[in-house]
């Protein structure tokens, strides 16, 4: 469950804070991985149906603003 209202640009890397710069194309239902493009830590994200439900309305409200 994602703790607040929150676009795909906000996952940010837990170990040095920098953004991952994702875009609502990378996300999808299940397990997302990757590499911190600063740090080059490894990162997991574990989204469900109800999350991606959410990321897509913040970003449409996102463009309407």
């Amino acid at each position: 469950m994602l703790p607040h209202q929150m676009r795909a640009g906000d996952f940010a890397c837990l170990l040095c804070g920098s953004k991952l710069n994702l875009s609502i194309s990378d996300i999808a239902v299940g397990i997302i991985t990757g590499t911190c493009p600063m740090c080059s830590q490894p990162f997991t994200i574990k989204l469900n149906k109800k999350d991606i439900e959410l990321l897509l309305e913040a970003e449409e409200t996102g463009k309407q603003q």
